[in-house]
This record gives C-alpha cells, structure tokens and sequence, in this order.
C-alpha cells in the first residue's frame, strides 16, 4: 500500500473525525473503508479524493492521536497482507445505524459497515 506522507495524515484525520472515541478495532475498520475505496475502480484513485464533505468527515481540530495513527497503520499492515477487519468490498458506514443501500454486513461499536450491492466478497 502506497500512499504519500500527505494522504496518511488526512487518512489519520479522517479515522480521528469518524471514529477517534471508538474502539481500535473500529479505527481499523474505518481505515479499511477508505483503503478498499481507493483500491477500487469505482472509486478515485486519490485518496484526497475519497476523503471529501458528504463522504467522509475530516477535522482540523488538532492532531491525530498516537493510537488512532498506530490504528492507521495496522490497517495498511493488514491490507499488504490480506488480513484486514472488513473484506475488500465493504466501502460504506455510518455511525448508529445501517445505510438505507448496501448490504448489511457488521457493527463495531457505534459503527455500522455495510457491503457493496455489486460486488461479493
């Protein structure tokens, strides 16, 4: 997994505005849905791209903390080697409750990730 010094740390702020209260798991799993995006051909191949309003949230109240970018990088660790939380077609969550699309597939703490409805896993 590539990505650039600049794409980690707006992934590391993503994953501290979505999920920095949530367990690590969680953190992981939000990882996971920007990574399998950015693998995806139906997504942008940037990740400045995916991460935008209406998608994602990113603040920039401060700094990520040591363990959401420790979280961060186990994600990109468990992607280079097959192992991540959430299968490669899960690109979609949203905190207490499932999306109205999708397929249902699990909830880690607040978070509800759902599957792609074209692609199975």
């Amino acid at each position: 997994l590539f990505v650039t010094t600049d794409d980690m740390d707006l992934v590391c702020r993503c994953v501290m505005s979505e999920a920095g209260a949530e367990p690590d798991e969680g953190q992981v799993a939000v990882a996971d849905v920007i990574f399998n995006r950015y693998f995806s051909p139906d997504f942008p191949n940037e990740i400045s791209e995916i991460i935008v309003p209406g998608q994602f949230s990113v603040s920039d109240n401060g700094e990520p903390t040591t363990r959401v970018i420790r979280n961060v990088r186990t994600a990109m660790m468990n992607y280079r080697h097959n192992q991540m939380i959430l299968p490669y077609n899960c690109y979609y969550f949203r905190a207490g409750r499932y999306h109205n699309f999708g397929i249902p597939y699990r909830q880690i703490g607040n978070h509800y990730f759902s599957l792609s409805e074209e692609a199975t896993d």
